[in-house]
């Protein structure tokens, strides 16, 4: 049952296999047929393992492609933060500006009513 397009490790395991059923017991032993037997099941049960990860590694790499753009909008998000705090802060020195200059202004008033006098 071997297929061209199988990957190795299961064309080795029904080759294996195959080669055993072809014997007629008497140039093996049981031990030795019990040992090949372990091996071609573990050669599948390695390559089934060797598929799981693989579908997970995958998919892992899928996330690290939204991680990075997880990253990016984090990056935007602090730099747009970054440009409110700033503006906000020129903001409030304008406002002091403005408070001095206006009082400056009221001072310079004679007999106004305006604070700063």
């Amino acid at each position: 049952m071997t297929n061209k397009n199988q990957p190795e490790a299961l064309r080795l395991a029904d080759e294996l296999e195959d080669s055993l059923e072809s014997h007629d017991g008497s140039s093996l032993t049981a031990r030795c047929q019990g040992i090949a037997d372990d091996a071609a099941a573990e050669l599948r049960r390695q390559y089934a393992e060797l598929e799981t990860l693989g579908a997970k590694l995958k998919t892992y790499e899928d996330l690290g492609d939204a991680g990075s753009d997880v990253q990016l909008l984090r990056m935007g998000y602090a730099a747009a933060r970054l440009e409110i705090e700033s503006l906000q802060a020129k903001l409030h020195a304008a406002k002091q500006i403005n408070a001095a200059q206006f009082g400056m202004l009221a001072a310079s008033i004679p007999g106004s009513a305006l604070p700063g006098k």
